[in-house]
């Protein structure tokens, strides 16, 4: 075991009351959930089921709900199945309650220190883990290892960022994603940099992005059908899973447009909905009238700005617009998810920071399926020249048969994880 990973555990194990104190501190401020926050300590209400039990790991909502598609995929070939999904946000849990279905639990991840972590494993025992994209906590990760439980990773990716401090690091990063029996990856650069890093895994293999997979997003059909009526005829954008220093430049643009068309609205939805009253503050600042979704349901006709501070509503939004800008791209945050918008016909425009999902972004932008800008006034100059095109319908479909060949890699995995299941009583 390498001299870094042999400190870590120690530290943590030495500075578990630490980091209790630390959950206790975020529950006082409301970044934690008050009635569940103890599942991080390893204290669970919930029984485990009496079948094989698969356990996934994701670190946020991106990854937990393209999960959901996966265990879908898995049900249909063996039923009596059931399913733990574990992540680490407030945000994550309050999403997925009113999505998972009633084969799925959903548990805060535990700290990684050693007693939280046994008392996880010993209560869920799960038959299998599999780990999705980035999070990799170390005791975790070779503490199910060490019980001789398949652990699997999938949709595994590395941001330049995190090779840059994997690098300093080799044989930690070698012997943490050696744990892995077998590793999915989602594209060539994170194959690349796990083999600078010195990982040879025969066993890792590049399947593509799992979230091409991902079912359209859900919205409620009522509130679509009022929402439409509320913004009488609108001309409609949306900004969505925007980060703090992105939505002045996304304002800005908005104000230029209402020059041109004062009709126009913004739909605002921050990546953190908690961030609402910012950034009415903001618009108020910037001389633009807004209201937010969280306190009214019907948008005040003389509104510029609509923020969207509620959680679960994103494929309501982009149902609303034919036009998005997504956010995490102007900042340094990589961007987010551009699938969902595509599903819902919503055409792109994107900064230029996008490496969270570079290959898909590259293509669209390669196939005029999305457009990159960098400022407030490239913005304005883009919607309104799309909103005036003639050819929007088109670029939409463009853009749904471009991720078509993405698709159907759930299947395939499906059958790999449900052949390993049915090859357990062999291996252990």
């Amino acid at each position: 075991m390498p001299a870094l990973i042999k400190i870590y555990l120690f530290v943590t194990s030495i500075f578990g009351g630490l980091l209790r104190f630390i959950i206790f501190f975020r529950l006082w401020i409301g970044k934690e959930d008050p009635v569940r926050f103890r599942e991080k300590f390893g204290e669970y209400k919930k029984i485990k089921p009496d079948t094989r039990l698969i356990w996934f790991h994701g670190a946020s909502v991106g990854e937990t709900l393209s999960i959901l598609v996966l265990i879908k995929a898995i049900s249909k070939r063996d039923s009596n199945l059931r399913f733990l999904i574990t992540s680490g946000t407030k945000t994550s849990a309050q999403i997925l309650s009113n999505r998972i279905p009633k084969e799925v639990i959903h548990q805060f991840v535990p700290l990684d220190i050693p007693k939280s972590v046994n008392a996880f494993l010993n209560h869920w025992k799960p038959d299998f883990a599999i780990w999705v994209e980035s999070e990799i906590w170390p005791r975790l990760l070779t503490e199910t290892s060490k019980r001789k439980i398949p652990t699997w990773l999938v949709n595994g990716s590395m941001s330049v960022q995190s090779y840059k401090r994997w690098r300093k690091f080799p044989l930690s990063a070698q012997y943490l994603y050696n744990q892995f029996e077998r590793m999915y990856l989602r594209d060539e650069r994170t194959a690349g940099f796990l083999n600078k890093l010195g990982l040879i895994n025969s066993n890792a293999v590049i399947l593509g992005s799992l979230k091409a997979d991902q079912e359209k997003l859900n919205f409620n059909k009522t509130e679509y059908e009022q929402t439409i009526k509320s913004f009488k005829g609108k001309k409609i954008w949306l900004a969505s899973s925007t980060h703090r220093g992105e939505e002045e430049v996304i304002l800005q643009s908005h104000k230029t447009m209402l020059e041109v068309n004062p009709n126009m609205l913004l739909i605002l939805v921050p990546r953190h909905p908690e961030r609402g009253k910012e950034l009415i503050k903001l618009a108020s600042f910037m001389d633009l009238r807004a209201s937010l979704r969280s306190l009214a349901q019907d948008i005040n006709s003389t509104d510029q700005v609509y923020i969207g501070d509620t959680l679960g509503e994103l494929g309501l939004w982009y149902e609303l617009a034919s036009i998005c800008f997504i956010g995490g791209s102007l900042s340094k945050d990589g961007g987010h998810n551009p699938y969902e918008a595509i599903l819902s016909d919503s055409f792109i425009l994107h900064g230029p920071e996008t490496f969270n999902f570079s290959e898909i972004y590259s293509r669209l932008d390669e196939k005029k399926c999305a457009i990159r800008v960098t400022n407030s006034r490239e913005i304005s100059e883009k919607i309104l020249e799309m909103l005036d095109s003639d050819n929007l319908e088109k670029q939409h479909n463009n853009a749904r048969n471009l991720i078509s060949s993405d698709k159907k890699k759930i299947n395939l995995l499906a059958d790999q994880i449900h052949n390993r299941l049915k090859g357990l009583n062999s291996f252990n």
